[in-house]
């Protein structure tokens, strides 16, 4: 299909947003991680989504360790068995 109004795709405004400050893409990927990460850290944090991410955090580490143990290939092995 035939995009009418290409000026409103968003890579169209990434574009137009970009020339308008005179900016590398790397300079305005560096700007909007900036704006978002000001965004998130001006955001409160409830005590019980705290403790949700907390219990998360520890679950992850918790299968994470139960994976490493598990595995029984060396790195040798798991190299020649991935690139067959």
């Amino acid at each position: 299909a035939k995009i009418e109004n290409p000026e409103l795709t968003y890579a169209a405004q990434v574009l137009a947003q970009m020339s308008k400050h005179n900016n590398s893409f790397f300079a305005f990927g560096a700007a909007i991680a900036e704006q978002h990460r000001d965004y998130f850290l001006s955001q409160s944090l409830s005590a019980e989504r705290l403790a949700a991410f907390e219990l998360q955090a520890q679950e992850s580490l918790a299968a994470q360790k139960t994976i490493e143990e598990s595995d029984t290939l060396s790195f040798d092995e798991f190299l020649a068995e991935y690139i067959k």
